[in-house]
């Protein structure tokens, strides 16, 4: 009787232990919670010279080891405030939810009434800028020179680059510089088809009304591809453009005049200068003018915006949130400020505080520390709170996914553990670009297969070992079922149905290389066999091993071809070019993507006789947190045609891992009808990617803007979908059938006669 009271008493202290452990863990989620939450308003939308100047990843480890410790509500807002004042001392914490319109009396009272020569300074963000310069997004504030960019293409015309192969090139014009400034930087270039850039550096070291002329000289390698010339801009500049000449030579003494387009800039557009692609990269405007022209005639000026886009917040606007039960915060969204400094300053207890934070060393950082992990959650979940262009398709309680990726990183986790967080975390957005990794976790390998799933079976489609035949249906592999398996790397991975599906295929049964994988297989005689296999090949989303690797072009039936896109050359496509303009039919076999220099968008000129434009971009335009009121810029491109015209039965082979610029090409042929779609749905992702570094070596790839369809249509999570799918059968796979392929050929010659 004794013993079962002792053991009654024991289990009923566990439980009280484990009852304290788990408010204690509670409570530290909801205190990282609120930290995290008020963390981004503050960095991303207060627009204050000292949370500039602070190092965000660094506050965002103290702040975590500082916000683990209170224990009520009381507590956590003494911490907060303690974090955030030196940066932000107009940032409010309150016990309840503050009234509207209140800040900006309390505001005058400590700046002073008097505001007159005051700028109004508040962040602009056109996406988000995370640090990748040739990306089209920017983050400034008004009335500072926040944007930090780098090389722009500011203006550039593209060249006939048949005409200029294997020539010597001469490109020259004339220069004013409107301002003086010594980081900035503009430059002549020549960009060809490889991204290899021939520029000459003009100087900006000082405001004059004189006239200097630049030039470079290059040489164009034969059969070269896309060439194109302009001017690169960098940072604050006002310059100014005239007298261009581009001339060309094949023995260096006799120069031809190069006919450039619109080379005196006489013929406008609402776009600009006729014949020339103006990129302002948010940054920078332009207008053509008369005044003080070097040669008489037009000029082209160039010069930094002093904000990204019109709207902006006004002193006084705020933004509100509940941060826990019972607190609330408020963040100033504009501030008064003179050239040098916002009001109010806090230069004395910011410069003390900002020693502290930069004694936190992140040269030996690794995601193995727990504050270093948590931050990282923080870090990123922001980002896409305020910034993700998808949030209105994707059904998602992001609130609901910090506490979870929080309490996940709290309960204990190494490396590995940990990157498997941020990607579950980051497959909660559905974006087929969002694809994380870090540096100090387990490479992963595996058997060199390829598999699908067919019939409800997980079937070998492709093998380069003689202990696993294609055809082979997978039981278990390593003990573990093989739907589930395929079900638990779909948890991780990121996008549409059909893409998340496509790329946990790719790592299906992924590992340690150190370890086999143990298959369990069916084979086609209905017997079972159970095989070790070395995991050989490196394991990403992106397979090396493949099935049906045509050759690069094949006459395949008459008049037919079969081009795998894969392997066609820009070369060899040209060779011909002429056989394919007379054909019946081809077959552009898309499956396995395209080869970097040469893709699908480089046939669409051939497929069309008129211009045809691109897809819808809508880059997000923000000045609220938590993507409040978010206005998009919209933009669209065109392509030429070019000859010969192909006028083909066109079919393209179409699978799931057609995704981003694929689907760019995939949208045009779709709208304009250049081809007959066979297959399966593409990803359903598009956009300009973006990039997260996190401290520790962690890095997250993501979609910034939103594309739309031509016809203004969703294009996240849908795709296109083909005008004839394709079911594979396993029967198919094991007489080595391409169904895609006959489904083609069928669809040709119906369409021929």
């Amino acid at each position: 009787m004794k013993k079962l009271l002792l053991l009654s008493l024991l289990i009923l202290l566990s439980a009280c232990e484990i009852s304290q452990s788990d408010k204690s863990l509670d409570r530290k989620i909801e205190n990282l919670t609120a930290f995290a939450k008020v963390y981004g308003h503050v960095k991303y939308f207060h627009p204050s010279d000292e949370a500039m100047d602070i190092d965000w990843d660094k506050l965002a480890v103290h702040g975590v080891e500082t916000l683990k410790n209170p224990q009520n509500d009381r507590d956590l807002k003494k911490a907060l405030e303690v974090v955030f004042s030196p940066i932000a001392a107009t940032l409010s914490i309150h016990d309840e939810k503050p009234k509207e319109k209140h800040f900006l009396s309390s505001y005058l009272d400590i700046i002073g009434t008097d505001t007159t020569g005051l700028k109004t300074i508040a962040w602009q963000h056109r996406g988000v800028y995370l640090g990748t310069d040739h990306q089209p997004y920017r983050s400034s504030r008004t009335h500072r020179n926040d944007f930090n960019v780098t090389r722009s293409n500011a203006l550039f015309q593209y060249l006939d680059s048949e005409l200029l192969s294997g020539k010597q090139i001469r490109f020259r014009s004339s220069f004013r510089s409107g301002i003086e400034n010594q980081e900035s930087k503009a430059e002549l270039i020549l960009v060809t088809e490889n991204q290899n850039v021939v520029s000459q550096q003009i100087k900006l070291d000082k405001s004059s009304s004189e006239w200097v002329y630049y030039e470079f000289q290059a040489d164009i390698e034969e059969n070269t591809g896309t060439l194109l010339v302009g001017f690169q801009m960098q940072g604050d500049t006002d310059l100014h453009i005239d007298d261009l000449k581009l001339e060309y030579s094949s023995s260096s003494s006799d120069w031809t005049t190069y006919p450039l387009k619109n080379q005196d800039f006489t013929l406008e557009t609402p776009e600009g200068p006729a014949d020339w692609e103006v990129n302002s990269m948010g940054v920078f405007e332009y207008g053509v003018y008369t005044d003080n022209s070097n040669t008489g005639n037009k000029i082209f000026r160039i010069t930094s915006k002093q904000k990204l886009f019109d709207q902006t917040p006004s002193v006084g606007e705020t933004a509100v949130q509940q941060i826990s039960e019972d607190l609330w915060s408020e963040v100033p969204l504009a501030l008064y400020g003179t050239e040098d400094y916002t009001l109010p300053q806090t230069e004395k207890s910011f410069n003390f505080y900002k020693n502290e934070i930069d004694q936190i060393d992140f040269n030996h950082a690794s995601t193995n520390d727990e504050n270093l992990r948590l931050a990282n959650i923080i870090l990123a979940w922001n980002i896409f709170q305020h910034f993700y262009p998808y949030f209105d398709v994707v059904e998602v309680n992001w609130d609901k996914v910090l506490k979870t990726s929080l309490r996940r990183t709290l309960e204990g986790q190494n490396e590995d553990e940990f990157l498997e967080t941020l990607q579950w975390m980051v497959a909660q957005l559905e974006d087929g670009h969002g694809v994380t990794t870090c540096l100090d976790t387990t490479r992963l390998y595996k058997a060199p297969i390829k598999v699908d799933e067919l019939e409800g079976n997980i079937v070998v489609t492709a093998s380069q070992i003689d202990e696993i035949e294609v055809g082979d249906i997978i039981n278990r592999v390593d003990g573990i079922l093989a739907l589930e398996e395929l079900n638990r790397r779909i948890e991780l991975v990121s996008g549409s149905p059909q893409l998340r599906k496509h790329r946990a295929l790719n790592m299906f049964a992924a590992g340690n290389k150190e370890y086999q994988a143990l298959f369990e297989l069916e084979k086609a005689s209905g017997e079972t066999e159970t095989v070790e296999v070395s995991r050989t090949t490196t394991a990403n989303l992106f397979t090396t091993v493949r099935e049906f690797d045509y050759p690069a072009i094949e006459m395949i039936e008459d008049d037919i071809y079969l081009i795998n896109l894969r392997k066609i050359t820009k070369r060899v496509f040209e060779e011909n070019l002429e056989n394919l303009s007379k054909a019946k039919g081809i077959i552009f076999d898309y499956r396995n993507g395209s080869n970097s220099s040469f893709s699908m968008f480089n046939v669409v000129p051939y497929l069309i006789n008129k211009e045809v434009q691109s897809p819808n971009w809508y880059t997000p335009e923000l000045i609220y947190p938590d993507r409040r009121n978010m206005q998009f810029d919209h933009s669209t491109w065109s392509i030429a045609p070019k000859k010969p015209f192909i006028k083909a039965n066109n079919v393209i082979l179409n699978a799931p891992g057609i995704v981003s610029s694929g689907e760019t090409t995939m949208g045009i042929i779709d709208h304009y009808n250049l081809a007959t779609l066979i297959g399966q749905p593409t990803a359903g992702t598009n956009g300009n990617t973006n990039h997260i570094d996190l401290p520790g070596g962690c890095r997250i790839m993501w979609t910034g803007m939103k594309v739309l369809k031509h016809d203004e249509s969703q294009l996240h999570l849908i795709g296109y979908e083909p005008d004839f799918v394709v079911e594979r059968s396993i029967d198919a796979v094991r007489s080595n059938r391409d169904e895609f392929l006959e489904k083609a050929l069928e669809v040709i010659k119906i369409e021929s006669n």
